[in-house]
């Protein structure tokens, strides 16, 4: 019989990892650039990936970077063989999504 744990995780842009982030930021349009610990993107952006301090534009939405640096860890777990749905939502404004082992 198959064993269910939900596990809900809060995402925080703080001390992210380099190569999850650069993909999130290419998933999002951007074409970053590591250099030593700070990525940089957009119009002058950047995040410094050990120190957790960023630069962003006013009009950044610092949720929406994090949907998609959610959805690059996620994706990462799929080629290491889980597979990834998303699921409902239990609150409006959240992702959901499902890892299971293959």
């Amino acid at each position: 019989m198959p064993c269910d744990t939900v596990r809900l995780i809060p995402v925080a842009l703080e001390k992210c990892d380099a190569k999850t982030m650069l993909s999130a930021l290419t998933a999002l349009g951007f074409a970053p650039s590591l250099v030593g610990d700070i990525i940089q993107f957009g119009d002058g952006e950047w995040i410094d990936t050990k120190s957790g301090k960023a630069q962003l534009a006013a009009r950044r939405d610092k949720n929406e970077i994090k949907v998609y640096y959610s959805r690059a860890v996620l994706e990462h777990a799929t080629k290491r063989g889980w597979s990834l749905q998303q699921a409902k939502a239990k609150q409006p404004g959240q992702l959901a999504f499902v890892l299971a082992r293959r």
